[in-house]
């Protein structure tokens, strides 16, 4: 007898072990795609801005802060802060120096490896068929 096992679903596994199954991997893929399209977007960005210095001759950079110039309650905490003074200066700090493409890239990679890492120690052993073979 042969065993299917799909991504969504195992045959040989009652139904709430399956139900388990996806709630513990899909999340996972999740996180590894979504860190995947965060590295993807950074490049794309930085390939703008590229495409643009050779086009025009003038380099045209991007900061994280523009990315959040639509969110009417950090910006009013960065520039106006009623608490957490320092934070807020540090915060505005890193916002306005970092590149939109580097920062993608820096907490795309992170964000991949971690979620790549727990499904495939985490996820994806609990519901594996194959059993350890011994030396």
């Amino acid at each position: 007898m042969s065993q299917h096992h799909t991504f969504w679903r195992n045959k040989n596994k009652p139904w709430f072990v399956n139900a388990i199954y996806i709630t513990f991997r899909a999340p996972t893929l999740a996180g590894v795609v979504a860190g995947i399209f965060m590295v993807g977007a950074g490049a794309l960005v930085f390939c703008n801005q590229v495409i643009g210095y050779l086009k025009l001759g003038h380099w045209k950079s991007h900061a994280w802060i523009s990315f959040f110039s639509n969110m009417d309650a950090l910006q009013s905490w960065l520039y106006q802060p009623g608490s957490w003074i320092g934070l807020s200066r540090v915060v505005r700090t890193i916002l306005e120096w970092m590149p939109l493409s580097v920062g993608l890239v820096i907490m795309g990679f992170p964000v991949a490896l971690f979620f790549g890492i727990v499904h495939a120690n985490i996820a994806a052993p609990q519901f594996n068929d194959s059993k350890p073979t011994s030396a």
